[in-house]
């Protein structure tokens, strides 16, 4: 069973920021942000927050077209309310303090970070509580890839060679011989 995550998006100061912004917007807007692994929330390290901040605001401008969906401009719609807009936190200080955030949804489908810290890419990589990982990548589906999440988000795994897992049940035999 695979149940919608509340993923997020974490941009260390490390990061590549133009890799960062290319794989959040492909990550947070695919299919108008409705698909069950899309970014809901972006974590951005203080000391890269200002530059990201801007080109990915650029990058909107260039590539989206907020309005009416009944116009062909239109590439998404607006936020639903206000209160929707006030979801908009302050970003983070520490790595701790990124993956304590990241981990305080009660659902995990999916995460995604960028870091070019190998040290730094595989402790997150560990730490964040999901089922899959994206690092430095805002697209991670694939048939070939296990698909599943944790906590509310559904348990097993469907696709690749452990998909199959799930619709199988394990039997012991102890044969004492002939």
């Amino acid at each position: 069973m695979e149940l919608g995550g509340h993923a997020p998006f974490i941009v260390f100061d490390s990061a590549n920021v133009d890799r960062a912004v290319a794989g959040a917007l492909a990550s947070k807007y695919r299919n108008s942000g409705q698909t069950c692994v899309c970014t809901n929330r972006f974590l951005v390290q203080k000391g890269i927050h200002d530059e990201f901040v801007e080109k990915f605001a650029k990058a909107i401008e260039r590539e989206l077209h907020v309005g009416s969906g009944f116009d062909a401009k239109t590439t998404q719609g607006p936020l639903i309310n206000e209160k929707a807009v006030e979801k908009v936190a302050s970003e983070f200080d520490t790595e701790a303090e990124a993956v304590a955030i990241a981990n305080a949804a009660n659902v995990g489908l999916a995460g995604y970070f960028y870091s070019q810290d190998p040290a730094q890419i595989w402790r997150v990589a560990e730490q964040l509580e999901v089922g899959m990982v994206g690092v430095n990548e805002g697209i991670i589906s694939s048939v070939e890839s296990p698909f599943g999440g944790v906590k509310q988000s559904g348990l097993g795994r469907e696709g690749s060679k452990y998909g199959i897992d799930e619709y199988l049940e394990i039997k012991y035999v102890c044969f004492g011989g002939l």
